[in-house]
């Protein structure tokens, strides 16, 4: 299990920076990480559904009715939170509306990606993909690279992000479309 110091001297020790002892030890670098970190690890999590962040819940409607086009309105989990939904019950219309999500059907399921706090619940992948991306944005904060460089380090945090997905894709079974999705397509 790697913590969030750990990861963030991975990124370091790429860059042939000094690595940190905690992410609030009081050195520049120090506080660098911890700037960039979360948010950092937050945007990874949201570009790409890696298998340790997607959860499902049953949503609850709030009380308030949406103005118009929609029926009603859901509350977006908020532990663990939400930052993008993958999809929401079966052949139905909604909309993401803020941390809400208004429908016309009156109970809704929803896949989701969740925001991981614990770096320990990451997996392999997702840990990489943080890790490159922060080592992009580290690297640019401390001018340790220069724009030719820097570039390199955006692409290879793309190509890790694909290779990862890709790798955390292959697992499960492959949903077959049935006619009726055919039929509903056209």
């Amino acid at each position: 299990m790697a913590s969030k110091t750990d990861i963030s001297n991975i990124a370091l020790y790429e860059l042939g920076l000094d690595p940190i002892t905690s992410l609030t030890d009081g050195t520049d670098i120090a506080n660098a990480c911890n700037a960039l970190y979360e948010e950092t690890a937050k945007e990874v999590m949201t570009e790409g559904a890696f298998s340790s962040t997607i959860k499902r819940a049953t949503l609850n409607q709030t009380t308030t009715t949406p103005n118009f086009e929609y029926s009603y309105e859901f509350q977006l989990p908020t532990d663990p939170k939400c930052l993008r939904v993958l999809n929401a019950n079966t052949n139905i219309e909604y909309m993401v509306e803020g941390d809400k999500l208004v429908t016309d059907n009156s109970t809704i399921k929803v896949r989701y990606i969740s925001h991981l706090t614990n770096s320990g619940d990451y997996d392999e992948m997702l840990k990489q993909a943080i890790t490159a991306k922060l080592k992009y944005r580290l690297a640019k904060a401390f001018n340790a690279v220069n724009a030719n460089e820097s570039k390199l380090l955006y692409e290879q945090y793309l190509l890790i992000q694909r290779k990862s997905l890709a790798i955390d894709g292959k697992q499960g079974t492959s949903r077959q479309l049935k006619s009726e999705d055919f039929t509903r397509i056209r």
